[in-house]
């Protein structure tokens, strides 16, 4: 499957024509950014109960669903909390 065009606001109801409901779904989600409450709940686990949380389904599915970016930003967080020795 390749990748859906960013869609602009005039061309929303022509692709909705040519596309199925997972197709559209996939691509309303995608061209949001990461909910900051979905990196905050991330980073909460990891304070409260340590690196291991990472591994557990409801942070991995959290994690999948991040952007680039809240990857990028949940890297530094963490990496500031093992330098400071509050997480290991």
């Amino acid at each position: 499957m390749t990748p859906a065009p960013i869609l602009r606001p005039y061309q929303t109801d022509v692709v909705a024509e040519i596309m199925t409901l997972d197709e559209l779904g996939e691509l309303f989600n995608r061209q949001r950014p990461t909910p900051q409450a979905t990196i905050e709940a991330i980073m909460h686990s990891v304070r409260e109960r340590g690196l291991k949380v990472l591994k557990e389904p409801a942070n991995i599915e959290r994690l999948v669903r991040c952007n680039q970016a809240a990857k990028e930003q949940i890297d530094r967080r963490i990496a500031k909390l093992v330098a400071k020795g509050k997480v290991s």
